[in-house]
């Protein structure tokens, strides 16, 4: 592999293919070693230091969708590698909390493309990926982008993609701060209130019209005393409510 300066394109070529006989590589373009090499088996990573936690890295797939690529897992015999996605409106600290498995591929295939995803927005995407033989592996670097749903997938009820969901608050116990992740699929308006034990409203945190998406909402119990309390989220199509912990 090599730069040429007067183009300034990287190339490639086979060792059998003679000198001149050069390939460019186009933009985002992800050559495997062993294809370069014309050896359909991948190498081992056994020997890689930290191969796993650096294994995913993530391109575009020259029509503005995120590419994920990693490797073969150096220890664990994957029967599959499942893609795992989180998507914010807001930064995430912990995305692998708030992830769900968008995709499973077989155990030699080390890429995926999200075509629900433009690398056009503002969303906060997160990805990683882990092996699966009937446990998991643990899960490989966590990548960040930046884009958004199309809007065609995130239209109508029937919608497999986005859903109404309130997450548990994050961490669980806390103090005095946490985080709360939900999802609406409908634009209308939302609320996000806290509640005390006897059923009393001690903090509201979201009271607007919002539009279809993942948000991120930190909630702030500097001024409550320890105790259980409840937060619950509610739209014109669902509301749910779950139990926090504040110990102080």
């Amino acid at each position: 592999i090599r730069f040429d300066n007067l183009t300034d394109i990287f190339q490639w070529r086979r060792p059998n293919m003679g000198f001149g006989n050069w390939i460019s590589i186009s933009t985002g373009e992800i050559l495997k070693v062993w294809e370069i090499k014309n050896n359909g088996i991948p190498p081992t990573t056994s020997f890689f230091e930290d191969f796993w936690q650096n294994a995913l890295v993530m391109t575009n797939n020259g029509n503005n969708n995120p590419r994920s690529v990693w490797g073969p897992h150096p220890t664990f015999q994957a029967t599959y590698y499942k893609i795992y996605r989180a998507v914010s409106a807001t930064p995430l600290t912990k995305p692998e909390l708030f992830a769900s498995v968008i995709a499973t591929v077989s155990s030699s295939t080390y890429e995926y493309t999200d075509f629900d995803i433009s690398l056009n927005g503002n969303s906060y995407i997160y990805y990683f990926v882990r092996g699966y033989n009937g446990s998991y592996s643990a899960r490989t670097n966590i990548v960040e982008v930046r884009g958004g749903f199309y809007k065609e997938n995130i239209s109508g009820e029937d919608d497999q993609k986005l859903k109404f969901n309130l997450s548990q608050n994050y961490p669980n116990p806390f103090n005095p701060t946490t985080q709360v992740y939900y999802s609406i699929t409908k634009a209308g308006l939302v609320t996000l209130k806290v509640y005390d034990i006897l059923g009393n409203e001690v903090a509201i945190l979201v009271n607007e019209r919002r539009e279809p998406g993942y948000y991120l909402t930190t909630i702030d119990a500097a001024n409550l005393p320890s105790g259980i309390y409840f937060y619950q989220l509610r739209t014109e199509n669902f509301t749910d409510t779950k139990k926090m912990i504040l110990l102080r």
